[in-house]
């Protein structure tokens, strides 16, 4: 039995996503919950149970990716949330990042021009 299982909570945490890689949902909701560091935004997304408090990154990564800081503009928009390691009071921790919903194909990077000597300053 795993602890996460039995104390797991109602809110998402990177560790709930770290194994999954991207993970795309579409935000049904948003509500205001009271944490011990203040209010936050938390998205409840369409089918799933667990919510995501949001940080300030994750907010305004959802207010630009909206073109809105009205929450109810938020609602029907896609994201995809992943976990990745950040810098938090000087520890490197896993944390739960938003992105834009992809197509579900790779991003393809254009080539890279070919330099020539005269490309090159030295």
């Amino acid at each position: 039995m795993k602890l996460s299982e039995v104390y797991g909570g109602n809110y998402l945490k990177a560790e709930d996503i770290k194994d999954r890689g991207d993970v795309t949902a579409r935000i049904a909701s948003v509500s205001v919950a009271e944490f011990d560091d203040g209010k936050k935004a938390v998205l409840h997304f369409e089918g799933k149970a667990k919510t995501l408090a949001l940080n300030v990154t994750n907010a305004n990564m959802v207010k630009e990716l909206a073109d809105s800081d009205d929450t109810d503009d938020w609602i029907g928009l896609k994201v995809t949330l992943f976990a990745t390691k950040v810098d938090f009071q000087g520890k490197r921790v896993l944390a739960i990042r938003i992105k834009e919903a992809g197509n579900g194909k790779p991003a393809q990077a254009p080539p890279p021009p070919e330099l020539t000597d005269d490309d090159i300053p030295f």
